[in-house]
């Protein structure tokens, strides 16, 4: 039993309001991923996610020239950090100049403003440009009496987004938020450096914007020539330096882009829009007007996942959807009356805003027949104040549903395909025995199966009554669907997609549902476990009383053993042949939760109203793994009954619950200082926040207070082959896996690249292939065992064939 699970990857969320570089292979890209580092490969079309995790959400990174190493700033030799209105340069290490500490403080600013926007290097490192919110100031970097350099200061209308120095002139171009650009040029001078600006342009006036639009961020490409902006309305431009000549300009949405960087080459432009968990990652050629890469995140939270039978596919489902606008031209003419009779048409298409008058929205021949109409079609109409009540403008836009479905690739974590059909929340996903289908269900009382093959809505299950389904299960052939909605629950036939039979009994809420073979069981809110036959009619073959209110329950995978999770977090195990309690695993001490900001209460009062909320089974019914309301998740032993190993979840303090108690430095008279905006600036990178919840809402964010998002865990899946496991949680996906994925060349796999070939040619001496072969097959024991096999006197030929 092996139980030494890692953090390998971190899926659900590709990109989150961090910055996006390239690296110096043209093929790799990093991108912030909350407190993490997430690294895409391009050219193999894999991506993974650092074990290694920050204390913070990371608002700043910068790579060296070779790519090797990431920090903050980092150019060459030098390495500049701009924080709090002051500017430190450090010295890297350096075995020849006989340096011994990491980083050593060879200079330091100290800039007139508190906010540090952009740093700028040249291009032999002498002179570093640090922008301000409206100043940008040119210095040494070392100390040098023979030019009189002090601070060259510029100043700008609006907050500075980047400075650059793009050639080796040291000709350098500021661009702020208001989209002024200013290029200046270094006058030749034994005595001083004197900058004078050549250039001013606006670059909004030069792609035809006459409106206020944001500057959010800029990239220079040194060796084309280029410059790319990202505005906020979803615009990106590329213009030519120092000429500022537009030559493209596109949009990817209603999104604003955070993030934009070039290639080394510059025909591939990295494109961060959106923010939170509704943001999402391009890669642009713009040269051939193309995607390299498109991944988007969940915008809502993650509510299911589910493995395929064979573990290649993870599915997800969230309570999020987007909408995508036919544009702003004119495709129909609108009315407004009380009475539709009155028009003496067909049936309208759209119905709009029946409060106080219908507004009637007929469509015309000037629709834009390559839009296909969907039954979530949506219209928006700005009246005007004629007598007739003619519309102003008249917009249709493609609402493609409010739940995802989204599969990802467990071997290169992309996601695969995205499914729009559900009009609601996704609550629960599963996956048919032959894995050809994906069945999920949402809020709008529908059961949808997809077909991995031709990734289409073939078959919908309806409930016969307007209700909410949260729990989904299948049985092991597949033609018997279970779906459970408040205190009852439906049995459907997946061929002919009818309704079998409606089972009730339980006098509260359902939490829990599970099959298998032929019995079906249950566990609700009414402190109850029932075991029903679903073959013989749907009877209930037997009704268990619960000690606390159930909340999730679980066959062992051979069906032997039955594990249900109460509310006073204990597990109780049942024997499914006589339905006895055969054992109890106590887990309410490992629970552990933090406290959070908002709580009144101590940290032993709060952990009282915590509990696990969600268990599941390994594949050899070993192991059982629950999470739930904590920051803390643990894997415990179905033989033992005790806990075997805990995982901690995350290191981001950005969240809330992350923290074991609250810091009482910062108690004040008035409060919790966590508590307070302390900034005047609308969109605080360092403070992320979602907006808090309006009373009787669960996920949606409507008010104008803001609060840190929970640390929590609502789903729990194991791989079939038993080496990985998914959590659903705030962050994303998080997966944990026995083996780091291992990534082959497959040019130089072989028949004979094997374990046992390896062992065989370090029994015959010849180390030299045997190592060839062990780094081939890229297995870290195989390689760790051939290198200590190899004898003192072979390790010159060896290593240095």
């Amino acid at each position: 039993m092996d139980i030494k699970y890692k953090f390998v990857d971190l899926i659900g969320s590709s990109y989150r309001n961090g910055p996006i570089r390239f690296l110096p292979d043209n093929f790799s890209l990093l991108c912030a991923n909350g407190n993490r580092l997430k690294y895409f490969d391009l050219k193999r079309n894999t991506s993974f996610t650092s074990e290694v995790q920050l204390k913070c959400n990371i608002i700043a990174f910068d790579i060296n020239s070779t790519g090797t190493h990431a920090i903050v700033g980092d150019e060459r030799y030098f390495v500049a950090i701009g924080t709090q209105g002051k500017v430190f340069i450090f010295s890297v290490a350096d075995i020849s100049a006989n340096q011994f500490v990491p980083l050593a403080l060879l200079n330091r600013f100290i800039h007139s403003e508190n906010n540090i926007n952009a740093i700028g290097w040249s291009f032999d490192g002498s002179l570093i440009a640090v922008a301000g919110n409206r100043i940008v100031k040119i210095f040494k970097t070392v100390p040098d009496s023979s030019k009189n350099l002090g601070g060259f200061t510029f100043g700008e209308r609006a907050s500075v987004v980047g400075v650059w120095f793009f050639n080796e002139n040291n000709e350098f171009l500021s661009v702020d938020k208001s989209g002024i650009c200013s290029i200046f040029e270094l006058e030749d001078n034994s005595e001083k450096l004197i900058f004078e600006r050549k250039i001013r342009k606006c670059l909004t006036s030069l792609i035809g914007v006459t409106t206020h639009l944001g500057l959010l961020s800029t990239s220079v490409n040194k060796q084309k020539k280029l410059l790319a902006t990202g505005f906020s309305n979803g615009t990106f431009c590329i213009f030519d330096i120092p000429g500022l000549s537009l030559l493209q300009n596109f949009s990817i949405g209603d999104k604003q882009i955070n993030s934009i960087n070039f290639n080394s080459r510059g025909d591939w432009l990295a494109i961060g829009c959106g923010k939170g968990m509704d943001a999402q990652l391009i890669v642009w050629e713009w040269q051939s007007e193309s995607h390299i890469l498109k991944q988007q995140s969940h915008s809502q939270t993650i509510t299911a996942i589910a493995y395929s039978p064979d573990g290649s596919i993870l599915a997800t489902g969230a309570e999020d959807g987007k909408i995508i606008n036919s544009g702003g031209h004119r495709i129909g003419f609108a009315f407004k009356t009380t009475n539709p009779r009155r028009l003496n048409m067909d049936p309208p298409n759209g119905v709009l805003d029946p409060k106080e008058a219908i507004n009637i929205a007929i469509s015309c021949d000037a629709f834009d027949p390559a839009a296909e109409a969907t039954n979530n079609d949506r219209v928006t109409v700005e009246w005007t104040n004629t007598p007739e009540g003619a519309a102003k403008q008249f917009r249709r836009e493609w609402f493609q549903g409010d739940g995802m479905v989204k599969l990802w690739n467990c071997a290169t974590s992309f996601c695969t395909v995205t499914f729009t059909e559900h009009e609601t929340g996704v609550t629960d996903i599963c996956f048919t025995q032959n894995g050809k289908a994906v069945l999920s269900s949402s809020l709008e009382g529908s059961i949808r199966a997809h077909d991995l093959k031709r990734y289409r809505n073939f078959r919908t299950l309806v409930a016969p009554k307007q209700t909410q389904l949260h729990l989904l299960c299948a049985d092991f052939s597949g033609d018997i669907v279970a779906a459970a909605s408040r205190d009852l629950f439906e049995i459907y036939s997946f061929e002919t997609s009818e309704v079998l039979d409606v089972l009730t009994g339980h006098s509260n809420l359902i939490n829990g549902l599970t099959y298998y073979e032929n019995t079906l069981c249950t566990v609700s809110l009414d402190k109850t476990m029932k075991i029903w036959n679903i073959v013989d009619g749907g009877n209930c073959l037997e009704t268990v009383n619960l000690l606390n209110e159930g909340l999730d329950v679980k066959y062992s995978p051979n069906g032997s053993l039955l594990a249900v999770l109460c509310y006073d977090s204990n597990i109780n195990l049942f024997n499914t042949l006589n339905t006895s309690q055969i054992g109890i695993i106590e887990t309410k001490l490992d629970i552990d939760a933090g406290r959070q900001r908002i709580d009144k209460v101590k940290k032993t009062t709060s952990e009282k109203n915590k509990t696990f909320t969600c268990i599941a089974f390994s594949p050899n019914g070993q192991l059982l793994l629950a999470g739930g309301q904590s920051n803390i998740f643990c894997l415990y032993s179905v033989a033992d009954r005790i806990k075997v190993r805990s995982f901690k979840l995350s290191s981001n303090f950005s969240l809330d619950g992350v923290n074991l108690d609250i810091n009482y430095r910062k108690m004040t008279e008035f409060g919790n200082l966590d508590l307070f905006d302390l900034t005047d600036s609308d969109e605080e990178e360092t403070n992320p926040k979602k907006k808090i919840r309006l009373p009787g809402t669960k996920h949606t964010d409507l008010s104008e207070r803001a609060v840190r998002p929970t640390i929590s865990m609502s789903k729990i899946a194991f791989s079939p082959n038993g080496l990985d496991f998914a959590l659903a949680c705030t962050e994303g996906v998080c997966i944990y896996s026995l083996t780091k994925p291992r990534r082959f060349d497959p040019l130089q796999l072989e028949s004979n690249v094997t374990p046992k070939e390896i062992l065989n040619s370090t029994i015959n001496g010849e180390h030299v292939n045997a190592l060839s072969l062990a780094l081939r097959l890229n297995d870290r024991e195989i390689v760790e065992r051939t290198i200590e096999a190899i004898p003192v006197e072979q390790c010159k030929k060896c290593f240095f064939v």
